[in-house]
Order: C-alpha cells, then structure tokens, then sequence
C-alpha cells in the first residue's frame, strides 16, 4: 500500500523553478506594459483632465510658481508642470551640489542673495497679499497685519531678536544671538540713529568684511557659507537651510498652517491613482483571472508559451471553484503594486511575491504558497492529466496491470518453460486490454490451472531428441554364439 501511494504520488511531473518565475514574469509585464501604454495615452490624458485631475495639477503648480520659491515651466496651453527648487551656486550659477535642480537665469547676483530675496518676498509679501495662502493668526484669533508677518520673517526665520531688546547704538543686539546664524542683522534708517524694521535685513559687519577680503581664500569660503544657510544639499538626498524650508513651509510642512498647494497636489495625486487604476486593474483581471479561469487546463499566456498546465497533486484538472479562487490570490498579489504609494506598495509586493517563491523553492512538491491551500500544481506537458477522478483510476489500473504483465513476463522467463516470442507478444496483448486488475488476475489464475492440469496428465517425460528412444524389447533368448558359429577365443 505504501509503494502503491509512493508511485500514484510520482505521476504528476511539476515545472521547473526557472521555468515558473519566466511564466508569472511574462503574465506581469503583460499587464504592466499593456497598462502603462493605456494609462499614458488614454486614462492618464482623457480621462485625468475630465475628473478634474489636470485642473488640481495646475492649480498646485501655479500656486507654487506664484510664491516665488520655484522654477516652473509653463506649456503652451497656459498650465505650470515642472516645478524644481532653484540651483545657485556661491556664485550665482548652479548649484554643484544640488545639480538635480534647476538653475533659472539670473543677473549673476551671488547665489545668497536670490535665494534671501525669494524668502523675503515669500513670507513678507506672498503670505499677506495672496487671497490663496492661509493667514497666520495672533493668540487672540486676529489675522497678521503686514508688519506681523515681518515681524515673524525677522524673529521665527532669522532669529532676529524683538524689537523691545534691540539697541541701534550696539550693533551686537542687532544680531543673532543664535550660533547658527551670524549672518545677518537688522538694517539702521539712513541716518543710522534707529532700527529700519520694515527694511529687509542686511549682512552683520564681519561677513561685510569678510566679502570685500583681498584673501579669495576668506572670500570664497564666506560666500559658499552664506549659499549653504539658505540651501544646503549632501549626496543629492539631504536637504537643509532657511530657503529650503521656506518651500516645505509653502507645501504644507513643518507644522505650517498653508493648505493650499497640498490640498490641490492631494487630490492631483489621488486622481493620477485612479487613472492608473482603471488602466492597470482591467488587464490584471484579464491576464491573471479570467484566461486562467476560462481554460480548462488553467492557462495563462505564460503558461501557454512554456506549455504548462495547472492541476491537482493528483494530476487531476482543477474543478473551476479552485482556479477562481487560486487565481484571485494571484490577481491580489499583483495588485500590490497599484496602491497609491508606489514606494511602499513595491516594496509590499517584492516581499509577498518572494515568500510565495520561496516556498516553491525549499518545498519538495512544487508547490508555491497560492498552491497549498488549494494542492494546486503547475506541471509540464509530458505530466498525464485526468478531466475527473473515474479517468484517472482507468489509467492507473492500465499502469499496474502493465506492470504485473512485465512481472509475468520476468518470472516465465525465468522458469523451466521455454518462451518463444510469440508468447511474449500474446501476454502484452492481453495485458493491453485489460480493463481492470481483478479481469487480468482472474484470467492469469485460470491458464495456471490448465497448464498444472495438462503437466498432471503426462506422468512420462517428454523427449525432445530422436537418439533418446528406447530399443523394442524381444521375448527370445538370446542364442548360443558356439551353436551359430560363432568364433571361438
């Protein structure tokens, strides 16, 4: 029983590992290729503009275009794309550290000094004038007048010190007192017997001093010092400094109160998503559910190409409740990779698809983890198949009368009779057409009876050879030799 069970368990003969991962490989591309092609040129266009989706893009980019803050592009239609933060260099040219970005054409002004002119403008005139931006607010409720917003560029961005602490005839109080900014101070009226706090502020005296150096050495590292306080970028992945966070300010981080631009990018976003959903979901139900569920053998086109099938461990076809179910796993794990976040969603993907993969790997079956709760097999096309278990059990029944048939055959050809090859030939027929063990066994036990009554029948041996014969027996005596004249000793 237990060989009987070892060898029923090696009919099926499953598809490599390689062959496999090539297989679901090619099902994916398909629906990645296909969806791409129809997201870009019909559902990302058409069908984005319609639901509003082009609409909130320009929105955003406009916004963010009107701060100041950013390069843009605008289209021949009218609308922004393209939004970059600025790229200057010490010098006023692109910034080498930060070359991902773009570098609008300026009139050659040190790069400090533009990216301070667009936070001055973004927080003292953008903030208080746009009907767009969200108005900051005093504790007792009251919107910023204009000098509030001013107030807070100068205290909450530069950390300038209030105006109650600072004394036009000690330039020190002026300052900074926080380290990280020795750069600038608060500018004098013309006259310089008052503080100017509606005017921009201006560079502390030493870095005054330190620009004009006849040491380009001084020089150079001051400026670069200065472009690095406003933006400051390592490896193209680590941003920092006053301008950069005046765009996070603008987009809605760092605890700001603006909700504008990340509202309509949101919802930009969000409408991309759904565009790319009714492009990619369609062909995924297609190629992953719907061929697989209408083949009988639970094809795909990847299993088509290398010629796989899908059945039970048994080798019997999967009923049509299991491959609906089996390829909805499958359909499912696919779909991983449309969630909004394409990051966290490819990543999500690449560990289910590896665990499931993993599985087939290590297990000795060939079976994936979308295999296992159904016993599902993807096997090559010399494994046998059966519609049902009835076809099945016939198949089986021909193998094992085959093979008692060849036992037959080995031990006659080891006993004391001699078998031509006509014999042979006979035994293979009858066991070819056998329909059934019990048919075959009845069939054998019955020539056995007949050939040991035929052997009980014949007692004497049987010669095979003409000299064996024995002489006839003769009732005379045998005659004298001297009476018949024989010769004498």
């Amino acid at each position: 029983m237990e060989t009987q069970k070892k060898e029923e368990e090696q009919i099926t003969v499953p598809a490599s590992l390689g062959k496999r991962i090539f297989a679901y490989l090619i099902d994916v591309i398909l629906c990645f290729v296909l969806g791409f092609l129809l997201n870009r040129f019909v559902t990302g266009t058409y069908l984005y503009d319609a639901i509003g989706g082009k609409q909130a893009q320009n929105n955003a980019y406009r916004y963010a275009a009107d701060t100041g803050l950013v390069a843009y592009t605008v289209n021949d239609d009218g609308s922004y794309s393209n939004i970059t933060l600025f790229g200057y260099s010490a010098d006023g040219l692109a910034n080498s550290s930060a070359r991902v970005f773009s570098n609008p054409t300026n009139d050659g002004r040190p790069g400090y000094e533009a990216y301070f002119d667009a936070v001055w403008h973004y927080y003292t005139v953008f903030l208080p004038t746009d009907e767009r931006a969200t108005p900051f607010t005093n504790a007792d409720g009251t919107k910023y007048m204009v000098d509030d917003y001013k107030t807070y560029f100068d205290t909450k961005v530069l950390l300038l010190p209030e105006a109650k602490n600072t004394d036009p005839t000690n330039l020190a109080t002026l300052a900074s007192s926080d380290a990280s900014q020795p750069y600038f101070r608060y500018a004098l009226t013309e006259d310089g017997t008052a503080v100017d706090f509606a005017a921009k502020p201006v560079l502390t005296d030493t870095y005054v001093a330190k620009l004009a150096s006849s040491d380009e050495t001084e020089k150079t590292t001051a400026i670069t010092s200065l472009r690095d306080y406003f933006l400051r970028v390592e490896n193209n992945t680590s941003y920092a400094g006053v301008y950069y966070s005046a765009v996070l300010f603008m987009e809605g981080q760092n605890d700001s109160n603006q909700t504008y631009f990340i509202e309509n990018y949101r919802s930009m976003n969000m409408l991309s998503w759904e565009c790319s959903l009714v492009a990619y979901l369609p062909f995924n139900v297609i190629f992953l559910l719907l061929i697989p569920l209408c083949h009988p053998k639970g094809k795909t086109i990847g299993k088509l190409i290398f010629r796989f099938s899908l059945t039970q461990d048994d080798g019997v076809l999967l009923p049509w409740w299991k491959r609906l179910l089996r390829q909805l796993f499958v359909a499912v794990e696919f779909s991983l990779l449309l969630f909004p976040n394409s990051n966290i969603s490819f990543i999500i993907y690449a560990l289910f698809a590896m665990i499931d993969f993993a599985v087939l790997a290590f297990g000795k079956r060939g079976f994936a983890l979308h295999d296992l709760p159904f016993r599902s097999l993807v096997v090559t096309k010399d494994s046998p198949m059966f519609k049902n278990y009835e076809e099945r059990e016939e198949y089986m029944a021909k193998i094992r009368a085959k093979e008692q048939a060849e036992e037959a055959e080995n031990e006659a050809a080891a006993g004391p009779e001699i078998l031509d090859l006509s014999t042979i030939n006979k035994n293979r027929e009858e066991a070819a057409n056998m329909i059934s063990f019990d048919e075959f066994e009845k069939q054998k036990d019955e020539e056995a009876a007949r050939l040991a009554a035929e052997q009980a029948s014949n007692d004497a041996p049987v010669s095979l050879h003409k000299d064996d014969e024995e002489e006839p027996v003769s009732n005379e005596e045998p005659k004298d030799p001297s009476k018949t004249g024989g010769i004498k000793e």
